[in-house]
């Protein structure tokens, strides 16, 4: 090869870099900057979270029920808070139960599913219990 052939070639180069990272760079601040709005705006959500049965576990808040997740279907991502033995109410064997819980989380309102939780804890039993917009919701205890 000539060195003016290999001088172009490495201009050209140069040039196909910097017009792919003129392209890419913008496009990744981009993904980044959506990705803090999203966390930004994610709604809180607070309310009795209902383990009924295995893999199967519900939601309920003042816009009604969500599927968290359901057994062989939906598992939404992320951890479910833990609750103490104060803040869960067991309604049978193993883990089945409810709680109080207030969570940041992804949601599908077309689906009533929550897609992710982000951020969940668990709440005193009370809280949900004294809330107005969630009076009467309480989940079934077959224990009582």
């Amino acid at each position: 090869m000539t060195r003016t052939y290999q001088q172009r070639v490495a201009a050209w180069y140069r040039l196909a870099t910097m017009a792919t990272m003129a392209c890419v760079l913008p496009f990744a601040a981009a993904q980044a900057l959506a990705g803090e709005r999203a966390q930004a705006v994610l709604p809180t959500l607070c309310g009795w979270l209902d383990n009924p049965t295995p893999g199967n576990v519900d939601f309920i808040d003042r816009d009604g029920n969500w599927m968290v997740g359901i057994q062989g279907g939906h598992q939404a991502a992320g951890k479910l808070p833990t609750f103490s033995s104060g803040r869960w109410v067991r309604t049978g064997h193993g883990s089945t139960g409810y709680g109080c819980v207030c969570m940041k989380a992804r949601i599908d309102p077309d689906d009533r599913k929550i897609l992710e939780l982000v951020q969940a804890r668990s709440m005193p039993l009370a809280t949900c219990r004294k809330d107005p917009a969630i009076k009467g919701e309480e989940p079934f205890n077959p224990l009582k």
